[in-house]
């Protein structure tokens, strides 16, 4: 028994995610940072949303980065509608975040605390 999954959250630097398996540092590309408010809810709440949809740890660290993201972007712990992330026809979660650039998360968004025992 004990803790089977940690995700080591460390800003820019990316996460360490750990499993009773492996380590991996799960990196993601840096972004113009406006506000942090709301940016660990939104990366847990990726991260979560992933993993209850079935994906393995490093899919859900990459699903928290990318929603995260681009919540820093903007001001303040809601971000516009105009980039709120929205669920296409294969289930996917879609952000647009920018004209050169669309994410594509790994499950549908939910926000919550987290920890897998």
């Amino acid at each position: 028994m004990g803790v089977g999954e940690i995700c080591l959250k460390m800003g820019a630097k990316g996460c360490l995610v750990i499993t009773d398996k492996e380590t991996e540092l799960v990196e993601w590309p840096q972004v113009a940072v406006v506000d942090t408010t709301a940016a660990g809810d939104s990366f847990n709440g990726g991260y979560l949303a992933a993993r209850m949809a079935g994906k393995m740890p490093q899919q859900a660290a990459s699903a928290g980065h990318a929603l995260a993201s681009v919540m820093i972007q903007h001001r303040g712990a809601i971000i516009p509608s105009a980039v709120m992330p929205r669920e296409n026809k294969s289930k996917q979660l879609t952000i647009d975040s920018g004209p050169a650039r669309s994410v594509k998360l790994l499950a549908p968004f939910c926000a919550s605390t987290w920890v897998f025992w």
